[in-house]
């Protein structure tokens, strides 16, 4: 089992670069993502994304907004298309 955990915000906690977690005789070993980090190309690559794409690594946070919502608008207009 793989297990992950994904951290929306930055944080200054230490715990968002923890990735293990032990509990008298279990541990638990798992994989990390911190938003924040994650290159911004990679939420427009998969559509089920874009709505995170905000919480990427680039600043201009208004910009990203703009292009998710083209995009968003694109997917629409070409379910239209396809349902008409």
């Amino acid at each position: 089992m793989v297990q992950v955990v994904i951290y929306l915000r930055k944080a200054a906690s230490a715990l968002v670069y923890q990735d293990t977690f032990t509990l008298e005789t279990t541990e638990h070993r798992f994989n990390i993502i911190r938003f924040w980090e994650q290159p911004t190309e990679i939420f427009f690559s998969y559509p089920g994304l874009l709505p995170f794409a905000v919480l990427s690594q680039k600043e201009e946070k208004v910009a990203i907004l703009r292009d998710v919502a083209r995009q968003v608008d694109t997917i629409a207009n070409r379910k239209i298309q396809s349902n008409g």
